[in-house]
């Protein structure tokens, strides 16, 4: 076990292994992931790990030799928790290893050696490269390192090309005429990243025969509500749900507190993610709706009344999106699809022409789940400009000329586009919230409205601030922006323009009759 000085004398540093780390360390797989809440000791496991794998590598002329790197997005993260944490389980600087040739430097690169002998008269010698790995540029740093496994310290924020290139670089060291690895791979720990993250894709759907994916139980469950006025209770997780008991909990020193306390002032989507483990979305800067609640979207079949037309935004630009939503009788706001192409950043690959996207996605989509139905489209204002497709086109009349009569949203006012959607979100119709979401087939807006659609976070002097305006770089604000120009449109009723594919004709949509709750 570790040992390190201490005043009253040497100290053991005992590691007891919670049931899935125990499991994740019996794993022989090349490729093993540890997913769980804030302060579940996934770290300190994957450490262990690498310190069990050191000692059990087969000698060669005497010494067991492993090279290891240890990831993490930024060197201030790695300074300021990823080493104090490596420090404490392989104190290279205690005097008991000091003796045998163990260090670390303090200044990147980061770089620790340990050194010990072991009772059979073997020696441990075992190198940890501590890499910051954020750009693309930084898979270099990997590409002339002979490794025998790699780390990847919350590996929900570093980029698939930097996992892909550590997995190459292990099992190079030592070489095979020095005995070669009695293991190599890779492993990694993190919080819940996105359900559309590189490591979900391997964890959930890719499942490659050589990895293994361990995910603990929640810290903290949330009660049922008892109506939908009711805020979220949270208890602690000591085994009575569906789940086995919460880990790492004798470790802290708050016990269960240490998560509970963590709830007050939290959003939803934040609790879920660190305290309870689930996938989603994490917003860095200030959610556009921070009322918004999961009674306002369901994994349930939403109705679609096919009497009713059906109300389409669109965005436009070289990244179209489309919202498919309806008015119900009583005026719910209903948000049955979404349709994405892209977004800012994306591949040339990914990217479309409002006449592709229509022809391609919207046309047949509307063909194959909505045939028959009418239609009212609204599409964002700088849609009717010429320089949107050529001098003589733009793309509203390039949907026209495909028998889709948009029209253009009556304003760009982002106090005027949230203001409409807020409205739908804050009403409350024969005990139903005045708008819901299909999930299943809107999950960009979903994660949107979870705060990946935020007010950009900006620096005055030592205070943070944000900017006024919606953020519009990344994927969620153009989805959000087809939303907002339809939700406009459908606060108005009254006479609307609809039309089946190819017959641009007028009809007259019932005015729907909206009701408030004074309690909401």
């Amino acid at each position: 076990m570790p040992k390190r000085e201490t005043d009253e004398g040497p100290k053991i540093i005992l590691y007891e292994m919670e049931p899935t780390l125990e499991a994740f360390h019996r794993s022989t797989k090349e490729i093993r992931g540890i997913r769980g809440v804030v302060g579940s000791g996934k770290s300190t496991c994957c450490i262990m790990e690498m310190l069990f794998k050191a000692r059990a590598q087969k000698p060669w002329r005497g010494v067991r030799r492993t090279k290891w790197a240890v990831i993490r997005e930024t060197f201030p993260q790695l300074r300021d928790t990823t080493i104090p944490t490596f420090l404490q389980w392989a104190p290279v600087e205690d005097p008991r290893f000091k003796q045998f040739g163990s260090r670390i430097t303090h200044a990147p690169p980061y770089v620790a050696t340990l050194k010990y002998n072991l009772d059979d008269g073997t020696r441990v010698h075992a190198e940890f490269i501590f890499l910051a790995m954020r750009d693309d540029a930084d898979v270099e740093k990997l590409k002339s390192l002979e490794i025998t496994g790699a780390f990847i310290n919350e590996a929900g924020a570093v980029k698939r090309i930097h996992y892909d290139m550590a997995y190459q670089r292990c099992s190079r060291f030592p070489a095979k005429h020095e005995g070669g690895c009695s293991w190599s791979g890779v492993i990694m720990d993190t919080n819940p990243p996105d359900d559309e993250s590189w490591w979900y894709k391997i964890a959930e759907i890719e499942k490659p025969p050589n990895a293994e994916f361990f995910c603990q139980p929640p810290a903290i469950l949330m009660l049922p509500p008892k109506s939908k006025d009711d805020p979220p209770q949270f208890v602690a997780n000591e085994g009575q749900g569906p789940y086995p008991r919460a880990e790492n909990v004798s470790h802290q020193n708050k016990g269960y507190a240490y998560w509970l306390d963590q709830v007050y002032g939290k959003p939803i989507w934040w609790i879920k993610v660190f305290l309870m483990g689930e996938y989603g979305t994490v917003a860095s800067g200030k959610p556009v709706y921070p009322m918004f609640q999961p009674y306002h979207y369901t994994d349930k079949e939403v109705i679609v009344y096919r009497a009713l037309p059906l109300m389409i935004g669109i965005d436009f630009g070289r990244t179209p999106c489309a919202i498919i939503c309806q008015l119900s009788p009583k005026g719910q706001f209903r948000i049955l699809d979404e349709l994405t192409t892209g977004y800012e950043g994306c591949t040339s690959e990914e990217r479309m022409g409002i006449r592709t996207f229509a022809q391609q996605l919207l046309l047949p989509h509307l063909r194959n789940k909505y045939d028959g139905m009418n239609y009212i489209v609204v599409g964002d204002p700088a849609g009717g400009a010429q320089n949107q497709i050529t001098e003589e086109d733009t793309c509203m009349s390039e949907l026209r000329s495909l028998g889709i009569p948009c029209e253009a949203a009556y304003t760009q006012n982002y106090e005027a586009r949230l203001g409409s959607v807020e409205s739908f979100m804050s009403t409350m119709i024969d005990g139903e919230p005045g708008l819901i979401i299909h999930a299943p087939t809107c999950k960009t807006l979903v994660k949107g409205f979870q705060g990946g659609y935020k007010y950009a976070q900006i620096k005055v002097s030592s205070s943070e601030d944000f900017k006024r305006e919606p953020d519009k770089t990344g994927k969620f604000s153009h989805i959000h922006d087809a939303l907002q120009y339809i939700a406009m449109r459908a606060e108005g009723g009254g006479q609307v323009r609809t039309a089946m594919h190819g017959n641009s004709g007028m009809q007259v949509a019932r005015k729907v009759i909206r009701r408030k709750s004074k309690a909401w």
